[in-house]
């Protein structure tokens, strides 16, 4: 009678959610010191509409410049069809908008 040993694998696959650039630099400092399953860091609000109807990218744009490729990241709220090139010029990797119910 034979044994058999049966192992289950279970990977999970983590993503934060920055607000400000100050909790991005701490996401890179905690995760550049501790081994993590970090995959994605959310952007959110990092897209300030501006007066003129513009937008004002720069934050995003520093904060994907400083991740550096070394996680996916996501421009999260504050978005609309209209603007989503704009934000694509920041060039994050992935672009969403939090669905309502009204």
């Amino acid at each position: 009678m034979g044994s058999h040993l049966c192992f289950k694998v279970f990977v999970f696959f983590f993503r934060v959610e920055t607000r400000t650039l100050e909790e991005v630099e701490e996401v890179l400092h905690y995760s550049s010191q501790t081994k993590t399953s970090l995959t994605r860091i959310m952007l959110d609000n990092m897209v300030v509409p501006l007066p003129n109807g513009d937008l004002d990218i720069s934050m995003l744009k520093e904060v994907v410049q400083l991740i550096n490729g070394r996680y996916e990241t996501e421009a999260l709220d504050n978005v609309t069809l209209d603007i989503v090139h704009k934000i694509g010029q920041s060039r994050v990797t992935y672009i969403s908008r939090a669905m309502t119910l009204d």
